[in-house]
């Protein structure tokens, strides 16, 4: 799902409920994977959401409960909707120094797990672009100098 200066907690409760089946649980309704064993929400650019008066983006608000409490409150049955241990929410973010992102909170960043993903260094792209090559040219029976040199083109 990509997110927009205009998504916010609606728009990720309608698309669980897209993605995942509902079932009944002890304390009320529980979503699972549907038609799968393992279901994953991919929010791309969460840190896109304008942030209120208040510095809160609504958005990182309600990802940090649902991650906390592994459910929310469905808004129009005030009923909590446990999310299943199957269904896992995956996000991705900018640098807050992007033009339109903001920065998460502390306390959104202090529940989740982070990797962070910086850009090759021109050697590493070398070497990943020589590897590719050697192998498709392996296949076409070249020499294997030759994706050298194909490699620092690419770069």
């Amino acid at each position: 799902m990509y997110c927009n200066s205009q998504t916010n907690a609606g728009h990720v409760i309608q698309k669980l409920y897209q993605i995942c089946a509902k079932g009944a649980a002890g304390a009320g309704k529980i979503l699972r994977p549907k038609e799968c064993a393992r279901q994953v929400l991919f929010l791309k650019d969460i840190n896109l959401p304008k942030p209120d008066k208040y510095q809160t983006v609504q958005l990182a608000s309600f990802l940090q409960q649902l991650i906390s409490h592994r459910g929310f409150y469905d808004p129009l049955s005030l009923e909590f909707v446990q999310l299943d241990e199957k269904v896992q929410v995956v996000v991705s973010i900018f640098p807050p120094s992007a033009i339109g992102r903001s920065a998460l909170t502390p306390r959104f960043t202090a529940v989740v797990r982070i990797l962070s993903v910086d850009y090759p260094s021109l050697e590493d792209l070398n070497l990943i672009y020589t590897e590719y090559f050697r192998a498709l040219l392996r296949s076409r029976k070249m020499d294997e100098g030759a994706s050298k040199g194909l490699a620092g083109l690419m770069v």
